[in-house]
């Protein structure tokens, strides 16, 4: 497995880092324009001359294979010990709420959304807080981003 914390985050950081810079550069790519033609208009990408189908399921491929990395990754870090306390449902829908809350829409809300998932509920534990404060806090986040249309707050910010 893994060395000790700080090598194990430097890998991960590292790994972070390179799925960030292909992901943003596959973005600017022709598949990459692909998929935010259909993300806009299905119709008009069909129109254009591209299989819809090809260009989703290219999109989950990719999206899969970041999954799969992030799990190895996950994996290598628990040393072995995996559990299914690990992945309840509550935490799960936090992390869902917190990607509407911040924009999952673009890659800086999407990290954003990650690290304050993370961030947060630890902050609360630490201050002696309600394990469910959190959890509250991101459902009421993201009710109101749903409100508001969509693209969370970083659609605030360009």
């Amino acid at each position: 497995m893994f060395a000790p914390a700080s090598i194990n985050a430097a890998i991960i950081t590292g790994v972070l880092v390179v799925v960030g810079v292909l992901l943003e550069r596959v973005g600017h790519s022709r598949v990459g324009r692909s998929w935010r033609a259909v993300r806009y208009s299905e119709r008009a990408t069909a129109a254009a001359g591209l299989s819809v189908p090809q260009v989703k399921l290219s999109a989950f491929i990719l999206s899969a294979l970041i999954a799969g990395i992030a799990g190895a990754l996950y994996a290598g870090q628990l040393q072995g010990s995996i559990s299914i306390a690990a992945f309840s449902p509550l935490l799960s829908l936090a992390v869902v709420a917190a990607a509407v809350m911040f924009g999952a829409q673009s890659l800086s809300g999407a990290v954003v959304a990650g690290m304050l998932a993370a961030l947060i509920p630890e902050i609360m534990r630490r201050r002696g807080w309600a394990a469910e404060y959190p959890q509250i806090f991101f459902g009421i986040g993201a009710i109101q981003a749903l409100s508001q249309g969509g693209g969370g707050i970083s659609a605030t910010f360009p």
